[in-house]
This record gives C-alpha cells, sequence and structure tokens, in this order.
C-alpha cells in the first residue's frame, strides 16, 4: 500500500468513528430526556388528607421508624369510602431490596388501625411479601388486598409495614405497640342511608329540622352530621364544604327559597355526586286576615269605622318591626284620610292584631270607599334586616243606599194605568164579536 492510499484509509476511519461517537451521543442523550420525563411525571402522590404520606413511600418497622428499603409506591385508592362491611379491593405496588446481606429474608404486610390490640391477630393485617429480595435492584410486586371495612362508621387508617423476621407471623408479632398516626391509605365508614343537614341557623329553620330530622329517622336514614351557617352569609362554598366532606349519600338542606341558586352552585363546585332534598322557607314572612264581615254594613257619618288586621308571622326569623299604613279612597282617587300604625317584636309563629279607627268625615259623600292597607315586616334592629311586605283592601259603604220610593211608585202607576186600558180593550173586542154572532142570515132555519 502506498503512502497516499494509507493516508486515505486513516482519514476515512477517523471520520467513521466520529459518526459513530455522535450516533451513540445523540442516543444517550433521549435516553437521558426520556428518564428525565418520566421523573418528573411520577413525582410524590399528594394525598387529600393531611394524616396521610404521599406515594411512593417507606414502610413503618416495628419502631415506628420508616425503613428506608422497604416502599409502597402506589395503591388503587388512597382515599376510600365504603359501607360498613364492604369489601374493598386495595391493589398495592410496592419494592424490596437488601442492603447489604443477600440472604436476608425481608417481610411487607398491611395493619389496619381497628385493629382490637397489640400484636395485631388474625383479621386486622395482610401479609404482602415474606421472602429473599436480593440486593439491588430487588424485588417489585403488585399484590390485589380484599379488605372487609370496619362495622361501625368512623374514619380508619391502614399501615404499610415491614420487618426481617424468620417468617410472616415473626414479623407481624414485633408490632407489640400503636403506629404513629401518619398512615398509607385512610378508609372512611358511612353509614348505607347516610344523611347529612345544611341548615340555617335561623330559629324557624331550626324549627323545620327537628320535624325533618324525625322524617329522615321514619325513612330508616341515619345522620352524621349537620352543619348550620348564617342567613346573610354570602359565600356559601363555606358551610357547603362542611358538610360535603361529612361524605353522606344524602345531604338534606334547609334553607331560604331565595338561596337555594347559590347553594346549588356550590355543591356544584364541591362535586358532590349524592342525593340532595330541599325544604325551603323564608326568612321574613307572614299573613293578614281581616273583619272584613263586621264592616260590611253600612257606615254614616260621624260613625268610627274599627278596621282590624291580623298578622301572623310564618316566617324564619322574629319581626322585630311593623308598620301599617291606611289609606281610605275612592277606586282610583286620591286618599281622604289615612292612618299608620307599628308594631315591635312579633316572634316566629307568634301573631298580632293592628287595630285601624277611623272617623267618617260629616262632609263626605255618600258612596262606597277602599280600604288599603300596606304592611311592612323587618328582621334585624333597625329596620336592618330582612324585609316582607303585603297588601291588603276591603270596601265600606258610607250613607243610606235605599231603594228610591218615588220612581218606582210612579212606574207601578203607569204599569197598573196599561193593563187596565189593555184589559178595556179587550173586552170591547169581545163584546162586538158576540153580537156579530147572534145575528141569523135569512137564508137558514
Amino acid at each position: 500500500m502506498c503512502p497516499l492510499q494509507f493516508t486515505l484509509v486513516v482519514r476515512r476511519g477517523v471520520i467513521l468513528g466520529r459518526r459513530d461517537m455522535l450516533r451513540k451521543l445523540c442516543q444517550m442523550l433521549v435516553v437521558m430526556l426520556v428518564c428525565l420525563t418520566v421523573v418528573v411525571s411520577i413525582g410524590p402522590v399528594r394525598a387529600d388528607d393531611d394524616t396521610l404520606f404521599p406515594l411512593p413511600w417507606k414502610a413503618y418497622g416495628s419502631d415506628g421508624n420508616l425503613r428506608q428499603w422497604v416502599v409502597i409506591n402506589s395503591v388503587s385508592n388512597q382515599n376510600i369510602y365504603a359501607y360498613p362491611g364492604e369489601i374493598i379491593n386495595l391493589k398495592t405496588f410496592f419494592s424490596i431490596i437488601n442492603l447489604a446481606n443477600p440472604l436476608e429474608r425481608q417481610q411487607a404486610f398491611l395493619i389496619y388501625s381497628w385493629t382490637p390490640y397489640w400484636p395485631p391477630p388474625a383479621g386486622y393485617y395482610y401479609a404482602l411479601y415474606d421472602a429473599i429480595p436480593g440486593l439491588s435492584p430487588g424485588i417489585s410486586q403488585a399484590v390485589d388486598v380484599p379488605i372487609a371495612a370496619p362495622i361501625v362508621p368512623g374514619t380508619y387508617y391502614v399501615w404499610f409495614c415491614s420487618s426481617s423476621g424468620y417468617n410472616a407471623q415473626t414479623a407481624i408479632n414485633s408490632f407489640s405497640n400503636v403506629l404513629p398516626p401518619l398512615s398509607h391509605v385512610a378508609i372512611t365508614v358511612t353509614p348505607r342511608n347516610a344523611v347529612a343537614f345544611l341548615v340555617s341557623n335561623s330559629p324557624g329553620a331550626k324549627s323545620t329540622y327537628s320535624g325533618v330530622a324525625g322524617q329522615a329517622i321514619r325513612e330508616g336514614l341515619v345522620a352524621i352530621g349537620t352543619v348550620f351557617y348564617t342567613p346573610r352569609l354570602q359565600d356559601f362554598q363555606g358551610p357547603v364544604s362542611e358538610v360535603t366532606a361529612l361524605k353522606s349519600r344524602i345531604i338534606w338542606i334547609i334553607c331560604a327559597g331565595e338561596e337555594r341558586a347559590d347553594v346549588e352552585k356550590a355543591l356544584r363546585k364541591s362535586g358532590f355526586a349524592g342525593d340532595v332534598r330541599y325544604f325551603e322557607g323564608k326568612y321574613v314572612d307572614f299573613t293578614l286576615s281581616d273583619n272584613d264581615s263586621e264592616i260590611s254594613k253600612p257606615f254614616s257619618k260621624g260613625d268610627v269605622v274599627k278596621y282590624h288586621l291580623l298578622l301572623v308571622n310564618t316566617g324564619w326569623m322574629p319581626l322585630d318591626a311593623v308598620s301599617a299604613d291606611l289609606a281610605v279612597s275612592r277606586p282610583g282617587l286620591t286618599p281622604i284620610g289615612v292612618e299608620s300604625k307599628s308594631l315591635f317584636i312579633v316572634p316566629t309563629g307568634g301573631s298580632s292584631m293592628i287595630e285601624f279607627n277611623w272617623l267618617v268625615p260629616q262632609t263626605i259623600e255618600n258612596n262606597e270607599y277602599l280600604l288599603n292597607t300596606k304592611v311592612t315586616g323587618y328582621e334585624g334592629p333597625g329596620k336592618s334586616g330582612f324585609i316582607h311586605e303585603e297588601l291588603k283592601s276591603s270596601m265600606i259603604k258610607i250613607g243610606s243606599f235605599a231603594l228610591p220610593i218615588v220612581p218606582i211608585a210612579l212606574a207601578a202607576i203607569a204599569m197598573i194605568f196599561i193593563a187596565a186600558i189593555l184589559v178595556s180593550t179587550r173586552r170591547k173586542t169581545s163584546g162586538s164579536q158576540n153580537r156579530r154572532g147572534a145575528q141569523i142570515p135569512s137564508g137558514r132555519k
């Protein structure tokens, strides 16, 4: 081979070697990016409850400390809601390695917080692993765990634990003390027919709540919590979040009708998927009845018209003040008499009488007149709270409304005169017909 050929071969080898190196560098870069993406995307799964570890997390040892080489990577559901006695299928995925001794036997298991004593007896733990995992990378396994939820409603916890015993039973027996409160899984047990209440703390709503709670019992429902809220609270997210956190299957809401839209909006935000039943009312409401039958007779000038209104507080709040205004007028005309009355403190379910005494003027025309009343009820001191208004009308008669005697008498006389003329005319016609009938024609015998 000549020197020129040798030089070309060397240069070609150098170029090919650089290309191969560049290709390998690119492959390594891609692998690093993929690994970084996986690490970032996996991250720890944060628990919703501050009593839970974020997963992945380490196992408890019998001394209450965490064992770095035994890790539970994930579970199918870290916050579980179940009925009493319901069988829960919990999917677990965990990893175990031996740090120094490659022949050391390791155990991994779950312990339930509702164990009656320590060490936990059979039925209050579940063995996940009992073997020799070896040095790194060790083993990773997925195990499905059937768990029977406790019978008594409440919140319970599941601990992921580990030990290095001769066998699983030896490892379990080493756990003779209660574990720390932080756990790996939470189980909330609610009655199958659980109901929670969201109630306005107004007096009438609380009274309604007593009846509704009794109805719930008759329907076989078990109340697991009641949340009372302030009527004037504009943001319902707080009390709604509090009542939905009880995890009941049904929420009964006792609220004012005008608040229902805001409550439903807060329920949608909280993601409540159960049933909702409403019991609506009004914070300020009342009925009015009058003595209409007692003022139906005609009144004379100078008489006193005693007009009474009975107010019954049918709302949920006491009425701190009531104002009533009376106006007397011909229909559609300007009032000729006005009067005002005031009441104070009408309790929920209570009643009070409003009395108007109107003196009929001497100068008034005999006619029919309207009694128009406007009654306004206020809740809160200084008329600062809720308001409700009712209108009531009644009709009275002023003066004598006897029938006009003279025109009627003249009409009667005229009718008698016309009847007499008709009778006389009929008699004359009848007599003429009789005379013609008495004349016999000459051709007949």
